[in-house]
């Protein structure tokens, strides 16, 4: 179900950045409401800050290289521009709240105390790319409930709730300014040593998924070899560059299927694939059901 006013909006489809248009100008926070099993969340990384709670199922956050199990009640916390993946832990239903939100709803005008002394050393924090928060931890679980009630304040729209909504960012950044400073692994570090690589390789498969790429291509973005963009892959992200094309394809694919009316055909070509029956295959193996199962089960939710 999808929620908005003249000023907040609740989402049931997750991209990587908050669309720029009007609405999310004014106040730029974003609400999701989706389930993993549906729509994971292949590496990305977006210039936002990120809130989340699990409210059913588990799900496998990997953050900077460093991996969480998420149980129900968990949630999560992840720094701007911090790299980051979210994929359910089983086959069970697996909803998500998330809430994006650009820094400037909490800092204000650029340049004032809140933005010098709270939100850019948070943003600028070395080796901090974000925490996991847990439903048996008093604190934590009072920030959890922050996310609750920033979903009530979008759905519900109370007289005063952008300022509500404000307020509460501004309470749940404080305790997870209070907690940055927990250790970051060797392993974190050397990961975010390759941001510089696998970034813009990432970027052009986002721009560029619907045509045909080869390994190549991918290198080139980044001006290194061939064996060197597959030795980068592997150590981030654990998968080829190939194979997270096609994640990010099959990804776009199922968000179309449900987002326009354009037959199954058109979307696989839009998308990359050329070839149905591989298409199919692929998406299967994904998404766990066919294309055409899934957008009937998303209509019949929708209904």
């Amino acid at each position: 179900m999808i929620y908005s006013n003249s000023k907040s909006t609740i989402i049931t489809s997750k991209m990587e950045l908050i669309p720029e248009d009007e609405i999310l100008r004014e106040f730029p926070v974003a609400c999701y409401d989706y389930d993993l099993i549906d729509r994971s969340e292949p590496w990305h990384w977006h210039e936002e800050f990120e809130c989340a709670v699990l409210l059913s199922g588990e799900a496998l956050l990997t953050i900077e290289g460093a991996s969480h199990l998420l149980k129900k009640g968990d949630g999560y916390f992840i720094n701007t521009n911090s790299m980051h993946s979210l994929y359910p832990h089983s086959k069970e239903k697996c909803r998500i709240h998330a809430i994006v939100f650009k820094p400037r709803v909490v800092s204000g005008w650029e340049g004032s105390v809140f933005e010098r002394k709270y939100i850019t050393p948070l943003r600028k924090a070395e080796g901090y790319y974000g925490s996991v928060l847990r439903d048996e931890e008093k604190e934590q679980r009072e920030w959890l409930g922050g996310v609750d009630l920033i979903f009530y304040l979008f759905k519900d729209k109370p007289e005063g709730n952008e300022n509500k909504i404000r307020g509460r960012l501004t309470e749940m950044l404080s305790v997870i300014i209070s907690k940055k400073a927990a250790e970051n692994t060797d392993k974190e570090k050397s990961i975010n040593s390759m941001a510089p690589r696998i970034k813009p390789m990432l970027l052009y498969i986002w721009q560029n998924y619907s045509s045909r790429i080869s390994l190549e291509d991918i290198a080139g973005a980044a001006f290194i070899s061939k064996n060197e963009c597959m030795d980068c892959f592997k150590k981030t992200l654990g998968i080829s560059p190939i194979r997270y094309l096609n994640e990010y394809r099959i990804k776009t694919a199922a968000e179309m299927l449900i987002t326009t009316e354009n037959s199954i055909t058109e979307i696989a070509e839009s998308c990359g694939f050329y070839d149905n029956s591989y298409f199919t295959k692929f998406f299967r193996s994904i998404m766990h059901t066919t294309p055409l199962k899934y957008r009937k089960r998303a209509e019949n939710r929708l209904d």
